[in-house]
């Protein structure tokens, strides 16, 4: 078999080496297809968040069946791989709220997830998909539940700022529009207009923005200072949405505390998504599959570089060091790695 190991920080290895057979019956042999880039893999990969080393990185993957000792499903089954481990002990786990366990494992990051040619991934967490779904579009069904986790926490024909103009943002607003919702992206990047839809208004600042006029603030950006910004903008009895992780510590000031208390604004959190392969209508993957399959969302439009297994060293480092180079790396959106053609 053939991995992607981040050796130590900042420092990948592609090699070879034998695969190691699991007997377990609650495991199924997998190929991974292609593996999707997350935001979250760069610090990961260069900023030492990674919980240990060699880890193999890629939570956003699909995968073809190999082997199944339980015959759940035949070789050659697609699949989309929904990447938390969770307890099913606690509390949250308990009342399948699984996105919010406390004890929980994750593929990619705190065990070894989809940059390699074979692993083995758990029955619960793989979920079929159909076959007319290209392999790009399904290696992405993690984010899009994750944004439309999010997108349900929207009410229908609200004024919306969503402040960070990337993938997630892009794919939001693609949800968001189908919702009769009126969307403002702000993005310092002029590029990313180019990834939204004509009826979005795209601004590069703030400056032309009115305090206090949107029903709901998304906040996918992540910088210092921007939840103060956040709530600025948004409505008294209005709502922030805390979607993106901070790239650094970040504080709230007296002044956005003051107005937060004074405009009586809600903040909410979420980061993940509602996963329930035992009830198909209260799962954002399956909706994020029929969304798909029905053409509501394009995905493929979005993804701006592709590379195999043996290359994606080269595109880590690239997409690392266009953080402090804008030059770098031009016009970058989403990356998608291919492991088994």
């Amino acid at each position: 078999m053939s991995k992607l190991a981040l050796k130590q920080n900042g420092v990948f290895e592609y090699f070879k080496e034998s695969f190691v057979k699991n007997n377990s019956t609650e495991c199924v042999l997998v190929k991974p297809i292609s593996v999707g880039i997350c935001s979250s893999d760069i610090p990961r990969a260069f900023s030492n968040k990674a919980y240990f080393y060699p880890l193999v990185l890629g939570h956003e993957f699909s995968v073809v069946v190999e082997h199944d000792p339980t015959n759940k499903f035949k070789k050659g089954t697609k699949c989309a791989v929904f990447p938390l481990l969770p307890c099913f002990k606690c509390d949250s786990c308990k009342s399948k709220k699984y996105n919010m366990c406390k004890d929980y494992s994750y593929y990619g990051s705190r065990v070894d997830g989809g940059l390699q040619t074979d692993l083995y991934i758990n029955h619960w967490n793989l979920l079929e998909i159909p076959d007319k779904l290209d392999t790009f579009s399904t290696s992405l069904i993690e984010p899009i539940s994750v944004c439309i986790h999010a997108s349900h926490k929207i009410i229908k024909d609200s004024s919306v700022l969503i402040y960070g103009g990337g993938f997630l943002a892009q794919i939001l607003s693609q949800l968001l529009i189908q919702n009769n919702c009126q969307i403002t992206v702000l993005d310092r990047n002029l590029y990313k207009k180019k990834f939204f839809n004509s009826s979005i208004k795209f601004l590069i600042e703030n400056n032309d923005l009115e305090p206090s006029s949107f029903d709901f603030t998304i906040e996918c950006c992540g910088a210092e200072g921007i939840l103060n910004e956040c709530i600025k903008f948004t409505k008294p009895g209005g709502t922030i949405l805390q979607m993106a992780n901070p790239n650094s510590e970040t504080h709230l000031n007296s002044a956005g505390i003051s107005q937060l208390m004074r405009k009586e604004q809600s903040i909410i959190g979420t980061w993940n998504s509602d996963y329930r392969p035992d009830d198909r209508d209260l799962c954002d993957w399956n909706e994020a599959i029929d969304r798909l399959v029905q053409k509501k969302i394009d995905i493929k439009s979005l993804i701006s570089h592709q590379t195999t297994l043996e290359n994606a060293t080269q595109l880590f480092n690239e997409i690392n060091e266009r953080r402090s180079k804008e030059s770098k790396l031009k016009n970058y959106n989403k990356a998608i790695i291919r492991v088994n053609n």
